[in-house]
């Protein structure tokens, strides 16, 4: 490990998956509390297409949720991930916290 920072698409598959499953953690948080529109203003049509994944299994608990949205709606993540030009460590977490992140975007929006 050497801390290089990457994008998203130089990560290794499991990597990603990784990647993925981290910022699910974090969109479904968002998506319980209707708070999307951040993400949303970044690629509404991958938007949809979760949100459908998430829709139809809320009956899951957080955990399984997060495991059944990040496998059915990888691709799409992905595409969110790409767009949101984060960089991550070669071990797959992100230089900026998902919530440091959240609190950047809404301070954008405040001063716009």
């Amino acid at each position: 490990m050497n801390n290089e920072l990457v994008k998203i698409d130089d990560l290794s598959l499991p990597l990603q998956q990784k990647a993925v499953q981290e910022f699910a953690k974090f969109y479904i948080r968002l998506f319980k509390h209707e708070n999307l529109e951040i993400v949303a203003n970044i690629s509404s049509n991958f938007v949809v297409d979760i949100n459908d994944v998430i829709n139809r299994n809320r009956h899951l608990n957080t955990e399984d949720l997060i495991e059944r949205s990040s496998a059915a709606s990888f691709k799409q993540y992905l595409k969110i991930l790409e767009k949101i030009d984060q960089s991550y460590y070669d071990t797959g977490n992100v230089q900026i916290s998902w919530s440091d992140w959240e609190a950047e975007q809404q301070n954008k929006l405040a001063t716009a």
